[in-house]
């Protein structure tokens, strides 16, 4: 999740705009919310007087507290994040309406009306566009991250985002070449393409995979020097995409594929759609066309019916591959989860235990593993490099 927070001045005193947007980190979720409600409430605190959206996943999956929610003028769901000006214009007219009432009307009023916030926001899980929002001059100097699919089909056990995102929904091709020409006239050397769900890039045209097309369409653009990847799915990883990327001078030779557990009986329990074996086969195949790629991986501790087995399974399948690093999460549980016919693991306490061979092991890496991943010399680290969530 990502936490925006916009400061405009219009015509209204003082207007601010607290717009808190969730987006990607589907593991933290119950921190995320936590965190975006407090935004939201310190923009009412900061100025009374403020125009307050809230905007993005967080309102998409929590519409029902939302609309009780009094420090809140204006909600936008995903896909209606592109209305923003127009909502901040309806709100103003609708209270510049108002101007000419006494202090006394206007609380009565919003007593009345119980500060009800505009609701702005459709059934995500049924629409078939996606929202066009173009960057021309990103944070960054010289990268720029550009998004061209969003929603998920995969429903994941442990994974809101196919009902706070919705569906897959893919940005034309032409107009994803047209952002990157412009970040390119305009000095961006290198481009990320993401996406919520990036390996089912433009599935929902005709229920192909055009994600090789769209790398190779890129790569052809004057000014673009290096070409990145998000999170991709083991299963677009096929000799064809593999031998395809290899051969683009541009693409950087860094790949994120999401496991989330080793064992296959954990990974069946997810609903992931892909066994351990089949994971290295891809890993491999990656290395047959790249000397030495950078592979990076989540892993999710915890989730619901892991045994102290399925857990050790998970451990040393992680340790045989040889991740240049990984990004390990607790499993928290929410609505959506998994959680018929199975039980969650003992406590967090019990969660945290089982991290601590990831966390403490204190080991230099394996010499095949310094050899792919350029180092000279061993270097320290848990399970090569591991961060925590």
């Amino acid at each position: 999740f990502i936490l925006l927070c916009f400061l405009v001045t219009r015509s209204l005193s003082s207007s601010t705009l607290a717009s808190s947007s969730a987006a990607s980190d589907v593991y933290k979720r119950q921190i995320a919310d936590r965190k975006s409600r407090q935004m939201l409430h310190r923009a009412r605190k900061m100025n009374p007087d403020a125009v307050v959206v809230a905007a993005g996943c967080y309102v998409q999956a929590k519409e029902k507290e939302i609309q009780v929610d009094d420090c809140i003028d204006i909600v936008l769901g995903n896909n209606k994040k592109q209305n923003l000006i127009e909502a901040l214009e309806e709100y103003e007219r609708t209270h510049n309406a108002d101007c000419n009432v006494t202090e006394n009307e206007k609380n009565a009023k919003n007593q009345e009306n119980d500060r009800k916030a505009e609701i702005k926001m459709e059934e995500i899980g049924k629409t078939k566009e996606y929202e066009n929002l173009h960057l021309t001059k990103p944070g960054d100097h010289t990268r720029a991250y550009i998004k061209v699919q969003d929603g998920c089909n995969q429903f994941c056990t442990y994974c809101i985002i196919p009902y706070a995102r919705g569906r897959v929904r893919s940005r034309s091709m032409e107009d994803v070449l047209d952002e990157v020409r412009t970040l390119a006239d305009n000095g961006y050397k290198e481009v990320v393409l993401t996406g919520i769900h990036l390996s089912s890039y433009g599935i929902d045209f005709d229920k192909e995979y055009h994600l090789l097309e769209l790398i190779r369409a890129v790569h052809e653009i004057d000014g673009i020097e290096r070409i990145r990847l998000g999170s991709l799915e083991p299963g677009i990883i096929t000799e064809e995409f593999a031998e395809g990327i290899a051969k683009l001078p541009k693409m950087c030779p860094h790949f994120h594929l999401s496991l989330q557990s080793g064992c296959d009986a954990t990974l069946k329990r997810m609903n992931r759609r892909y066994t351990s074996s089949e994971y290295a086969e891809k890993c491999e195949l990656l290395r047959k066309y790249f000397p030495n790629p950078a592979l990076t991986t989540d892993v999710i501790v915890g989730f619901p019916g892991e045994t102290e087995e399925e857990f050790k399974e998970s451990y040393d399948f992680v340790d045989s591959i040889d991740f240049y690093e990984t990004h390990i999460f607790f499993f928290f549980k929410h609505k959506t989860a998994y959680e018929v016919g199975v039980r969650l693991v003992g406590s967090e306490m019990c969660i945290r235990d089982r991290s601590d061979p990831w966390r403490c092991s204190r080991r230099p890496c394996s010499p095949s593993a310094c050899k792919r991943h350029g180092t000279a010399f061993p270097f320290w680290s848990g399970s090569r490099r591991s961060r925590w969530h």
